[in-house]
């Protein structure tokens, strides 16, 4: 620092001393012409170059503290510019180089604020987003890449973060091409599987040579699993009509041909006709309603409605087929005050179905449950839970009951009549009321499944 403060100090006198060398070269030359003696030139002159030092040391000072303020701004580091005097040129000068820094400064934040702001964009963004440079490593990965592929992604290669050809097949692509390309690739593990669509497009960082790869990849798992669903459901919906209009077909043709004389023949095969039409009917009113209700599912109820009488009515309903088939159906009739907001015709059939199932694929005993949780004073929800005491369910058949046509036994279910949608329309009328479908089952324990609801405050 002393070392510094001295060679500024030598670096002032140098200036001053050059400035007045016009000076002192002006006074040996007129001390030839005149009677002013060398001696008294050179006193001139030191007194010249003394009043120069003295006028011209805080411009000379100022001059001497440009570079350092110059690398000061260059390093974006906040210093006064240096001070030139109060003299004229010496306050314009110093106003001059203020109004520099200021403008400086305002630019360097506002290119701070948007290089903040594109940087919180880009990683706040809800797909995950790479750029791969040269070397196929990863120089830079949003939070959503992170969070999708691995806190360590920064630096590696590509070929040891997917396991995936499509991937460098596109990176190599946009190298190659220079233009823009997209593959589509599944991860199998962690389970369950996801599907991506990553898009490749090629980008010149500044400062650098070569051109960098931007890869943003874009969970399309969903619409993967919507359009499985979709596909699942048409071919489902065209067995289960296919087959009875089959069933219908034959009969019609042994009608027309070798029974065509035979009365107790006839007798016969119009009932199969009878019953296969019926179960085509059943299948279009299950279709018809799960549309009507999927329609619906976002627009919650809001009549108020006594549950007990909608539990009362659903057994009413399926009372005749529990005589058929010899089950008894118990109710806990303890709530009589329960209220709920909702649309009692679709919650009686919720509960119709799941009735339904119970006594199709129960033992002989069905019981309906009911239980309030919370208190009054917050909110209160009620379950209600019918059990059955039959075989029970698989516990890999449990997470896809409601699937659309998915079935545990489906010989059994359609010799029974089922058409495969009953538990895709109650969850779709739970969803409705803003209730949850849970169903549980132990093999040889039967099988429970409870509806949750909200209840409504006692006015």
């Amino acid at each position: 620092m002393l070392f510094k403060r001295h060679s500024r100090l030598f670096r002032l006198f140098r200036i001053a001393f050059y400035l007045s060398l016009p000076a002192g070269m002006a006074l040996l030359i007129v001390s030839q012409f005149t009677q002013l003696s060398t001696p008294q030139a050179i006193v001139a002159w030191a007194l010249a170059a003394a009043a120069t030092i003295l006028m011209a040391m805080p411009i000379v000072a100022g001059l001497t503290l440009l570079p350092g303020f110059s690398e000061s701004l260059a390093s974006k580091h906040r210093v006064q510019p240096p001070d030139f005097g109060r003299s004229n040129l010496g306050r314009e000068t110093t106003t001059a180089l203020r109004a520099l820094q200021r403008a400086w400064n305002a630019q360097i934040e506002e290119l701070s604020l948007s290089v903040r702001t594109s940087n919180n964009i880009i990683e706040l963004l809800p797909d995950p987003l790479i750029i791969l440079d040269a070397d196929r490593a990863v120089s830079r990965a949003n939070k959503a890449a992170r969070s999708a592929f691995g806190e360590e992604i920064l630096g590696r290669n590509l070929a040891t973060i997917f396991r995936a050809p499509e991937v460098l097949t596109a990176w190599s692509e946009v190298l190659e091409k220079g233009s823009s390309t997209q593959r589509e690739f599944t991860i199998p593990l962690p389970e369950p599987a996801r599907t991506f669509l990553c898009r490749a497009f090629p980008v010149k960082l500044e400062g650098q040579q070569t051109r960098a790869t931007l890869i943003g990849f874009y969970d399309i798992t969903t619409l993967k699993d919507i359009d499985q669903t979709r596909a699942d459901f048409v071919a489902n919906a065209s067995h289960e009509i296919r087959t009875p209009l089959a069933a219908i077909s034959g009969a019609l043709e042994t009608l027309r041909g070798p029974a065509k004389d035979d009365i107790e023949a006839q007798e016969r095969f119009l009932d199969i006709i009878q019953d296969h039409a019926g179960r085509i009917n059943r299948l279009i009113e299950d279709l018809l309603s799960l549309s009507q209700i999927e329609m619906m599912e976002h627009n919650s109820p809001s009549e108020r409605t006594n549950l007990m009488s909608i539990i009362k009515g659903a057994i009413e309903d399926i009372e005749w087929r529990a005589r058929q088939t010899r089950v008894t159906i118990s109710l806990e009739d303890r709530a009589q005050d329960i209220e709920v907001a909702a649309d009692p015709h679709s919650l009686r059939r919720a509960f119709q179905n799941l009735l339904d199932n119970a006594i199709k694929y129960g033992g002989s005993e069905v019981s309906v449950k009911i239980r309030l949780t919370g208190s009054p004073a917050k909110s209160q929800t009620v379950t209600v839970s019918i059990l059955d005491n039959g075989a029970g369910i698989p516990e890999k058949h449990l997470g896809r009951l409601t699937e659309r046509f998915y079935r545990v036994d489906k010989a059994r279910s359609r010799g029974l009549g089922g058409t495969g949608l009953g538990l895709a329309i109650v969850k779709h009328i739970v969803n409705r009321h803003r209730g949850q479908l849970s169903i549980t089952s132990k093999g040889g324990k039967g099988t429970a499944a409870s509806i949750t609801i909200p209840v409504l405050e006692i006015q």
